[in-house]
């Protein structure tokens, strides 16, 4: 369960925050929602795809961390196989508040979940110094969150503008484990690598109309000054880390026989 509460000094100046890792604080998941300003990052390490909101229709980009509902396979015990840490996971038991802004650095902007198992009173990281100012720590916290706030509206605009464009393509991911297991991964969405190259093509093309080349020469360049075209290449090369996901898989399929 999920209680929000306003960070403040006098209310919870004796909390301290439970760092390590592990399932018990919520970490085995097996995808994590990735945001623009962090896709580099999660690319070069898990697959990272398009996913639809059952909720919304929204799609939304997201890391995939294994196969099956609560399966983290890049979470080992208490520590994680990858350099770099979501946003999402690096923020808890915190939250932005109602009144969040890209660039808010009061404390009254962050919420904290008192009902996490991160909270504690006996050990972890403290949140205030005895003055009441934020420890290293808490400011490392709302700098993340920050993070968070900043890179919301490109994320959106760089998902809508592909979609829009019918640059994202359903597509399954059919596996066979080692041990024999089949497995489809439905509900994911990537790049549309013959969309964009037949983009790329009718833009320079002589053959097409001015007009339609034009307009395709238009869209690549708007990709290119919001700087979207690295990002396409980012998650059409992180598919490859299937092959890292899939190895991971056959590891611990091996440990259960």
């Amino acid at each position: 369960m999920i209680n929000l509460q306003p960070l403040s000094y006098s209310q919870h100046k004796d909390i301290k925050i439970i760092t390590r890792h592990g399932s018990e604080f919520g970490e085995a998941v097996h995808t994590a929602p990735v945001q623009l300003n962090e896709l580099e990052n999660m690319c070069a390490q898990t697959p990272v795809c398009f996913m639809k909101s059952t909720e919304t229709g929204q799609f939304g980009l997201y890391a995939i961390l294994g196969f099956n509902e609560g399966e983290n396979l890049f979470l080992n015990n208490d520590q994680w196989r990858l350099d770099y840490i979501p946003l999402q996971f690096r923020c808890q038991p915190f939250a932005l508040g109602p009144e969040q802004q890209p660039h808010a650095t009061s404390t009254q902007c962050i919420s904290i979940n008192i009902h996490s198992k991160r909270i504690s009173i006996t050990e972890g990281e403290a949140l205030f110094n005895e003055d009441g100012t934020p420890t290293s720590y808490l400011s490392g916290i709302k700098n993340s969150l920050a993070d968070i706030a900043k890179g919301a509206h490109p994320t959106r605009l760089f998902i809508d503008t592909l979609v829009d464009s019918g640059l994202v393509e359903a597509a399954t991911l059919a596996v066979t484990f080692n041990n024999g297991d089949m497995f489809n991964y439905n509900g994911l969405y990537t790049i549309n690598i013959d969309k964009l190259e037949e983009l790329t093509h009718a833009a320079r093309s002589e053959s097409q109309s001015q007009s339609r080349a034009n307009l395709n020469h238009v869209f690549l360049k708007q990709l290119e000054q919001q700087h979207f075209l690295a990002p396409i290449t980012w998650l059409t090369q992180s598919l490859g880390n299937f092959k890292k996901l899939i190895t991971l898989k056959n590891t611990k399929l091996k440990k259960v026989e």
